[in-house]
């Protein structure tokens, strides 16, 4: 946003969040002259399991709110363990979210400063394919049907 000055420095910055009512002041830093990230493995209490979450969200720097001339800004607040409930939708969550699938925990979670951490290597591939269904049962024997396939494991993206 345009009305963040990087020059003044990072480190005086905060973001302030507020979720369920809770007001959170979280460490601010610059990764680029027009980019501010909220650092933090704080856990949020939402009421309800919910995996992602878009807030309004108020920056400070040496405790004055700061105005942004463009827009107000927002921050999304997700869990990976709800985001991934397999290794495949898991790993889905790698690029942006940074989740990362923990195979001897059996769980989704974030790579870097989460609250828990993998005991090994997160897994680069998702084993244990397992198909529940798929629709429709039969078709034209020239094909062209569309096939929908449910189960865990089968991919990260739809094809």
């Amino acid at each position: 946003s345009s009305g963040i000055n990087a020059e003044y420095g990072g480190h005086e910055y905060e973001c302030v969040v507020e979720v369920g009512g809770q007001v959170t002041r979280l460490r601010a830093e610059f990764q680029s002259s027009s980019r501010l990230i909220c650092a933090t493995n704080h856990t949020f209490r939402t009421g309800s399991p919910i995996g992602e979450i878009t807030v309004p969200v108020k920056v400070t720097w040496n405790g004055k709110e700061v105005d942004p001339a463009d827009r107000a800004p927002e921050v999304d607040l997700y869990r990976c363990d709800i985001l991934g409930s397999d290794c495949s939708s898991c790993r889905a969550n790698d690029g942006v979210r940074k989740c990362g699938w923990c195979g001897s925990r059996e769980k989704c979670l974030l790579k870097y400063g989460g609250y828990e951490v993998c005991d090994n290597n997160y897994s680069s591939v998702c084993e244990g394919l397992s198909i529940e269904s798929f629709e429709p049962r039969q078709g034209p024997i020239a094909g062209g049907t569309k096939v929908t396939i449910r189960g865990s494991n089968l991919g990260s993206r739809p094809s």
